[in-house]
């Protein structure tokens, strides 16, 4: 084997294995890793690949004309993938969501702060969403107004993308301040599955269950595992120099943003008449001026 002949190979052997390391970050950013620096990671070897793609054909073709379409195309296709506006259609086809909507679960909707939010979190919210409304409103019709032109259908898909965003970012806020569960907290989790796996009649009666509510169990553990993880975060946020409790100047500095005002309740026993309520009002606009 020439020496031109083991040099074109190697360069087919490592473009291989540049392609199976892409596909393996797009597995584990979804099972493994759930970080946007895998995605990046990514979207640069394809754009590595690309632009080596660009240099050869700038070596190899020697006709001006086709050369310049050639290399039109792969600088498309670089600034394409550059971009990061991509949004995976996914490839999942099973829950009861993709049957009636015909989305695949693990197609990308939305991005939060470079997170990938996926149909079928999106869709399991906006289900829940449409249940509680009809729990409560007889003969629903989503298509009548609540107020100010909103219909039940457009709330309830408002309040569906609301609560993605806030599990989106306790999930940021969790990275962010390195908040974790308890081994507490795992328990409890475990005993609540078992629960449900009691209370539906074994392991397949759960199962079940888990497809009639359209989502993997995967992401209805993400969805549990949520509601502890915001507690061990209110923990944090709460306990005084901590790094997400906030100082008193952060506080007054968003207030007055906001045109927020402090009120104090004062009480003062009514049984003095009028000079307790004058005594009320002097100690109030003593208060007042103390600021």
């Amino acid at each position: 084997m020439s020496k031109v002949t083991k040099k074109r190979c190697l360069y087919v052997l490592g473009v291989l294995a540049l392609i199976a390391f892409a596909m393996w970050l797009r597995y584990a950013s979804r099972h493994i890793f759930h970080s946007p620096a895998v995605n990046h990671l990514r979207s640069g070897i394809y754009v590595f690949l690309f632009s080596a793609w660009c240099y050869s054909i700038w070596m190899r073709i020697v006709q001006t004309q086709v050369r310049r379409y050639l290399l039109a195309i792969s600088v498309l296709m670089v600034l394409w993938i550059a971009s990061g506006d991509r949004m995976s259609s996914g490839q999942r086809t099973d829950g009861l969501y993709y049957e009636v909507t015909g989305i695949h679960p693990d197609a990308v909707l939305m991005r939060i702060n470079g997170e990938d939010i996926s149909a079928e979190e999106y869709l399991y919210w906006l289900a829940y969403d449409c249940e509680y409304l009809t729990s409560y409103v007889p003969n629903l019709d989503f298509s009548a107004e609540v107020s100010n032109g909103m219909t039940y259908g457009s709330y309830a898909k408002a309040d569906a993308v609301e609560t993605v965003k806030l599990y989106a970012l306790l999930r940021q806020w969790a990275k962010q301040y390195n908040v974790s569960l308890t081994e507490e907290d795992e328990a409890r989790l475990q005993q609540q599955r078992q629960q449900y796996v009691t209370y539906y009649g074994g392991e397949e009666g759960y199962q079940q269950q888990l497809q009639l509510l359209g989502i993997s169990e995967d992401t209805f553990d993400s969805i549990n595992r949520m509601y502890l993880l915001y507690a061990r975060l209110h923990d944090l946020y709460t306990a005084d120099g901590s790094a997400m409790h906030p100082t008193q100047e952060a506080i007054d500095a968003f207030a007055q943003e906001k045109g927020y005002v402090t009120v104090k309740l004062l009480y003062w026993p009514a049984s003095g008449g009028e000079n307790s309520q004058a005594q009320a009002e002097d100690f109030a606009a003593a208060v007042h001026r103390r600021g």
